[in-house]
């Protein structure tokens, strides 16, 4: 899900703010968290999926964009790095991190893990001074809405291609 909203996001946060859609999209992301882990069925467990899937898709492109409006210039580069080396770090051991609670605590708890970073993400951003204002005035009529739906019908699709070309050759 959220390879098909990254475009939309992306263009929502250029428009309207960065730290704005940065909060929206980790509380969409931890309220998706937090029904994970109350899931008493699969059905459920997927839809909750799909709401944190619709947050991770405002999260990608903003945070990244955001960390440009954070620092200046000369040392915009290290931070990028930075952050760049912290998403190495956190791929490699999330999954192990996981593992161990899931095993030592069961499934829910590796949801509402993830639920005190969001948290603590949310917390830090409040007082972050931007660097440089990001916004700029413009009418949701600039938003090419017919594409970023026929893009994310594209890729769903695609996506599921690869599957059943994965299932079935």
């Amino acid at each position: 899900m959220s390879t098909i909203t990254i475009p939309l996001f992306a263009k929502l946060a250029d428009l309207y703010g960065y730290k704005l859609f940065f909060n929206l999209g980790m509380s969409v992301f931890l309220i998706g968290s937090f029904l994970c882990g109350l899931a008493p069925s699969l059905s459920f467990l997927v839809m909750a999926r799909l709401i944190q899937g619709v947050g991770a898709g405002a999260l990608g492109p903003v945070t990244v964009a955001l960390i440009s409006t954070l620092f200046p210039i000369e040392s915009r580069g290290k931070a990028l790095s930075a952050f760049a080396a912290i998403q190495l770090f956190s791929n490699l051991l999330g999954p192990i991190a996981g593992g161990i609670v899931f095993a030592s605590f069961g499934c829910s708890s590796v949801f509402y893990m993830v639920i005190s970073f969001g948290l603590l993400s949310l917390i830090t951003i409040q007082f972050a001074r931007m660097h440089r204002d990001q916004t700029k005035p413009t009418s949701l009529k600039n938003i090419d809405y017919w594409g970023a739906l026929l893009l994310g019908t594209a890729i769903a699709l695609f996506i599921q291609i690869w599957i059943l070309y994965e299932k079935y050759g």
